[in-house]
């Protein structure tokens, strides 16, 4: 979604089109990280929840750098 929603940006001058994905983003990962603890799960488990944890949030730093917003280093 991440690419369809940037093309559209980019294509309409619509930057909504960009913070919009981020924020359903942020509320998906929101969703599954209270669904699926992180740190409590078994080590292939949990191993493949912080990978999706860190392209969850590579994706987010992104959308809010072409955006110009500052990444808190904290949330």
């Amino acid at each position: 979604a991440f690419e369809s929603a940037l093309a559209e940006a980019y294509d309409r001058y619509a930057p909504n089109a960009l913070a919009e994905h981020a924020y359903r983003l942020s509320q998906a990962f929101s969703r599954f990280y209270a669904a699926c603890p992180i740190l409590q799960a078994d080590s292939v488990v949990r191993a493949s929840r912080l990978a999706l944890a860190a392209a969850a949030l590579r994706q987010l730093e992104l959308a809010l750098d072409l955006l110009g917003i500052a990444v808190p280093e904290r949330m």
